[in-house]
């Protein structure tokens, strides 16, 4: 399930108590309301009366110099009246948040019982690595109107020991509504428990570390969240004034109260610091919890904004250990990509009271701890689609974290490339610096800079010094040679005075080392690129890129290509940076329908040149198309926009921060954000359609522009003007994003629609089309419009590689293109025929196929049965368990292209080559059936393939003559078997067939021959495809049969090697009848109800019904997928 949800933020929250009384009197008459207010242009006393308003803020934009806030009513009434500017982002909170539960959506989340859940089975199952503590009692726990604990896992290899080890504190959910938290928590002590003794990092860390994760520090504001309000922040003290709640993170003892802005006296506030200093028992069992360890590190976790804040908090000063919290800061961010600062460079003000202050600030009690609070994601409720990754994207920040707590000196090193030299020495430079500081600074042994090295990869090393080479920092070391075909294995340690070591790789004492080998290399290059598409008449020059990697070292690359099958020619690739290489080519004439081929060659450094070639077969191929091309890399190609505007041409500097191709775009702002109210117009020079018959107007663009909650408050689109008429819109093939929404103040493209919105609608470059055919035989001008409210402002729109193709005549049209299914024959090849048909003249067909998901495509030649429209190539043979996937693409002499599939290469054509045959298995092994006299039983058995290839299976000996019946009309529930007369006319076969594939019941006879009078098969024939399965219909009807047991058997027959005959045997007892015993006619309805609530954890509710008066004996019971019985529901009378 995908909810998209607006951004909401979190950050400082101030209320006032006229506001919360309002809103705990009627929260539904007097919704509350997401407002952006812009201060950008307030005047200081104005804008200081703003603040003393204490509104619940929950976002600030440094940048844009805006809140986000929820207000009331009367709150709104008081910004109007200060003359404060707003827009209202969302209209009613509290219908917002019942669409959510509606929704399901907290289910995405962790409460309370399901962290405590998770945190328990933690313990039962990594007893040696994982332990669970209580440190204290929620507010409504010590009341007792709960029973809600604080609760802290340690994770450490002695687990049961304190060991003097460096550690490390993780927090989550100081802030009730802020449920992204206790997510990231559990996802780290999963991670590191689950790959404790395999990853030699992870080894190392809960090695050498002791771990505390506390996933919720406010567990009842966590409940009350899911149970009552979506928006609370605080714990659930009752203040005894009619206001609940103390905000945990304004309630710690450093600066505790310092001013009335940073946190609140007043207990309708969404500040309210509480009335002393610890007075809530979840900071004071965070006092004590800490003031008995020895924390070096923490993170709070609190959500949204993405930050990383560190102290102070109380003032906008630096601390002392500044330098260090900025360095560590900036190795977390490396891999979360958040931006840090003070709380006022980031979240826009002061905090007093909070976790991180007293953490690091009070060092009387206690030591001090370097404490960060990261501020995650964009919004409390993420869209679902984003939790994962705003959880994973804090995992490397928490296990630098951990590492960091160490203070072990930071080695750093280029690990070696194999070599041919047997002879050695084998030089190893690093540079070794001090930690970051945590406690004290400590210098560098420097007699205790090791190089250990040996060829069996386990201990013990051999040992050698590192001596200083003279440049800052740099280390070097030798290795002696070791002979000929050997593996090296090496790491390097550095200590300090305190005997603190550090190694590179990191993970040294888990097992990591660096490696290479010493002897023949038969390795050949790795070449990576993106193979050129159609080219246009008016491009003169054709650039090539591509990555190439070698483990010795790359001698050349070189690019081969060729016109229209000519000679080959040879082009030297050049390298502009490390693994990066280039290459351009100027045809001295190029038409329309021309074909170009090409392929790159790369060597080795090896003494055996080692060669790899891309494609490995055949080649690449583009061909030349009609068309205007717009690449804005030699000149701006001449288009024209209006002053004032934000268009700019050149190389981009923010956004994309590149091109798509080359260099250049046109931007609305090359560096920065686009303008407030802007109308910036960009126009192509007139396009001559009058001698075309369609065209075909493409681009590439990257767009982040203002929009809230599926409102696009700025935007841009594509116009077309006709013979010097005015300008209309005109739509791409997918749409646009949405439809301007920005009265006050107006954007200029007030109810159109446009390209915009956040992150998720672009930030990624993308290509749209236009199709222009309704305007052939005109002359007309196209442009690109983008306009702004006076409100917020975002990177803005970029757009490169504008193509605009002239076709002549109607793409082709390619229909019956072979499809091909798994296959044993890997000696190949495996031939590709289309039909490929055009009103011209189809000048290429091209056959592209892909072994590697897709990521290289493979470019055959389509050859021309003589005298048809029938193409065909072979793709040659591979590799058993190879996916191979291919397309078709035809293009004409105008340049029209066509794919089959249409949407390739997306989508495609696809078969497995592989040794997997077909692998029967029948589900249940046997059968049983108790009936009465004249009673019908139906079940199925459940045939599945496990290989890959097709299975091919017929079912004998298993029905008679003697009783005919065909699919019957269907009720509600199910469907009905109908006794036939012997001289009807049951089904023919291959109805049966194709309806039991559609999982309708039908029977037909059986061979003659066959032994069996009571038993049907619904089918006697069928193919499974590899992976599949298919449900197989049985009915059993004891009429006139006698009393006693009846057994049977259902016989597979199939192209299963292993298994060719599979027997499944069916025994029939049946009993007399009597009192109390089964009704001869079965059920004529029943019913089975959908289980509520599905899904579901614990428990559920299934319900079935049967007809009043029906006796006999029923069972329910739960399969699972590979028709396995898991469970007996119910089984009786």
């Amino acid at each position: 399930m995908k909810i998209s949800v607006f951004l909401l933020a979190t950050a400082l929250s101030l209320c006032t108590t006229a506001t919360l009384l309002a809103q705990a009197q009627n929260l539904q008459s007097t919704p509350r309301q997401l407002l952006r207010v812009e201060t950008r242009t307030l005047a200081q006393p104005t804008l200081q009366k703003f603040l003393e308003l204490n509104l619940d803020v929950t976002d600030f934009d440094a940048e844009q110099h805006s809140f986000e806030i929820i207000a009331t009513p009367s709150e709104r009434e008081q910004l109007e009246r200060l003359g404060v500017r707003y827009r209202v982002l969302n209209e009613n909170l509290e219908a917002y948040a019942q669409t959510l539960r509606a929704q399901g959506y907290l289910d995405h989340f962790h409460d309370y019982s399901r962290t405590l859940t998770e945190l328990q089975d933690a313990e039962e199952l990594y007893p040696a690595l994982a332990k669970l503590v209580d440190i204290g009692d929620s507010w409504e726990k010590t009341q007792g109107l709960a029973d809600r604990d604080i609760w802290a896992l340690k994770i450490s290899d002695n687990v049961q020991n304190e060991e003097g080890e460096p550690e490390v504190l993780i927090m989550g959910n100081h802030h009730a509504r802020e449920i992204i938290t206790p997510g990231i928590v559990l996802d780290y002590m999963n991670y590191l428990l689950e790959n404790y003794g395999s990853d030699p990092y992870v080894t190392h860390l809960v090695n050498n570390r002791e771990i505390w994760l506390l996933p919720t520090v406010n567990p009842d504001g966590l409940d009350y969240v899911f149970q009552q309000d979506l928006w609370w922040r605080k714990n659930r003290r009752n203040n005894g004034n009619g206001s609940y709640g103390v905000d945990l993170n304004r309630n710690y003892g450093f600066k505790w109260g310092y001013d009335n802005v940073g946190s609140s006296p007043n207990g309708y506030s969404e500040t309210y610091r509480g009335t002393a200093a610890f007075s809530e028992p979840e900071t004071a069992a965070l006092r004590d919890f800490v003031s008995a360890h020895r924390f070096r590190v923490s993170l709070s976790y609190h959500s949204y904004g993405r930050w990383m804040i560190y102290p102070w908090g109380y003032v906008q000063q630096t601390t002392p250990d500044h330098a260090s919290f900025v360095a560590l800061a900036d190795s977390l961010i490396f891999y979360n990509h958040y931006r840090r600062g003070l709380s006022g460079e980031t979240v826009g003000y002061g905090v007093n009271g909070d976790s991180d202050d007293w953490l690091y600030g009070e060092q009387s009690t206690k030591n001090k701890i370097l404490a960060m609070t990261p501020e995650v994601g964009n919004a409390f409720h993420p869209d679902t689609t984003q939790i994962a990754g705003l959880i994973l994207e804090n995992r490397g920040a928490n296990l630098f974290l951990t590492y960091a707590a160490g203070e072990e000196p930071i080695v750093t090193h280029q690990p070696l490339s194999d070599t041919e030299d047997s002879v050695g020495p084998y030089r190893v430079v690093a540079k070794i610096s001090s930690p970051i500081v945590l406690t004290q600074p400590v210098s560098l042994a420097h007699d205790k800079i090791l190089l250990h090295y040996n060829t069996t990869g386990a201990p013990p090393f051999q040992s050698v010094p590192m001596s200083a080479t003279g440049n800052p920092q740099e280390y070097a070391g030798e290795i002696p040679g070791v002979g000929e075909d050997q593996q090296v294995y090496y790491f390097i340690s550095a200590a300090d005075d305190s005997g603190r070591t550090g190694h590179a790789p990191r993970a040294a004492s888990g097992g990591a080392y660096f490696a290479f080998h010493v002897g023949a290399d038969n390795i050949a290059p790795v070449v990576v690129h993106r193979p050129l598409g159609n080219q246009s008449v008016r491009r003169n020059t054709f650039a090539f890129h591509a990555q190439v990697t070698d483990n010795t070292g790359v001698a050349t690359v070189q690019l081969f290509y060729r016109q229209n099958a000519g000679a080959w020619s040879e082009v030297e690739m050049t390298a502009p940076a490390q693994d990066e290489y280039e290459a351009s080519v100027q045809p001295a004439s190029a038409q329309v329908g021309d074909r170009f081929d090409y392929y790159l060659l790369a060597t080795d450094n090896s003494a055996r040149a080692n060669t790899a070639r891309l494609p490995a077969t055949e080649h690449y191929s583009f061909t030349i198309v009609n068309s205007l091309l717009y690449d804005f890399e030699p000149d701006d190609g001449d288009l024209i926009t209006t002053n004032p505007s934000d268009w700019e041409w050149g190389a981009p500097t923010s956004g994309p921060q590149q091109a798509f191709s080359g260099a250049k775009v046109w931007a609305t702002k090359l560096g920065g954000n686009y303008s407030d109210l802007s109308d910036s117009k960009l126009d192509l020079p007139p396009i001559d359609l009058t001698n075309v018959q369609n065209s075909t107007l493409t681009f590439w663009h990257w767009y982040v522009m203002e929009h809230s909650d599926g409102t696009y408050w700025d935007g841009g689109n594509v116009k077309i003007s006709v013979n010097g008429g005015p300008f209309e819109i005109i739509t791409p093939e997918g749409g646009y994003d949405g439809i301007v929404t920005s009265p006050d103040p107006v954007n200029v493209l007030l109810n159109e629609p446009v390209f915009g919105g956040p992150a998720t609608n672009g930030n990624v470059w993308q290509q749209e089309v236009f199709d222009l055919s309704a305007y052939a035989g005109q002359t007309i001008a196209l442009r690109f419009h983008f306009g702004s409210d006076g409100y917020v402002t975002e990177p803005g729109w970029y757009i490169d590689d504008v193509e605009i193709t002239l076709g002549g005549s109607q793409a082709p049209v390619i229909i019956n293109t072979t499809r091909w299914r798994n296959t044993n024959n890997l000696a190949g090849p495996y031939l590709v025929a289309s039909h490929i048909t055009d009103d011209g003249n189809t000048h290429t067909a091209v056959l592209k196929y892909s072994t590697d998901n897709g990521a290289n495509h493979v470019a055959l030649a389509m050859s021309r049965l003589a005298g048809s429209d029938d193409f065909s190539a072979n793709i040659p043979g591979q590799l058993a368990e190879t996916e191979v996937r291919y397309y078709v693409e035809a293009k004409d002499d105008d340049g029209n292209l066509t794919r089959d599939p249409a949407n390739a290469p997306l989508g495609f054509y696809h078969f497995m080559v592989t040794n997997r045959v077909a692998d029967i298995d029948v589900q249940p092994e046997q059968l049983a059936f108790n009936l009465g006299p004249g009673s019908v039983a139906v079940d199925s058995l459940l045939v599945f393939n496990l290989g890959l290839l097709d299975l091919h299976f017929t079912i004998t000996d298993t029905v008679t003559t003697a009783l005919q019946a065909i699919h019957a009309a269907d009720n509600a529930y199910g469907d009905l078997v109908q006794r036939l007369r012997l001289n009807e006319k049951a089904a023919p076969s291959h109805t049966a067939q194709r309806a039991v594939k559609h999982t309708l019941f039908m029977l037909r006879n059986a061979p003659r021959g066959a032994a069996v009078s009571w038993l049907q098969v619904g089918i006697d024939s069928a193919l499974v495809e590899g992976e599949q399965r298919l449900v197989v219909p049985l009915l059993v009807n004891t009429a006139g049969l006698q009393d006693g047991t009846h057994l049977a058997q259902i016989v597979f027959h199939s192209n299963d090697p292993d298994e060719p005959v599979t027997t499944v045997p069916v025994e029939l007892v049946i009993r007399g009848t009597g009192v109390g015993e089964h009704s001869a006619a079965p059920p004529q309805t029943i019913a089975l109800r959908q289980s509520q609530p599905n899904p579901f954890r614990g428990s559920t509710m299934i319900q079935y019904e049967l007809p009043v008066g029906i006796s006999g004996e029923i069972k329910l019971a739960i399969y699972n997928l590979l028709g396995q019985q898991v469970r007996v529901l119910v089984q009786g009378e």
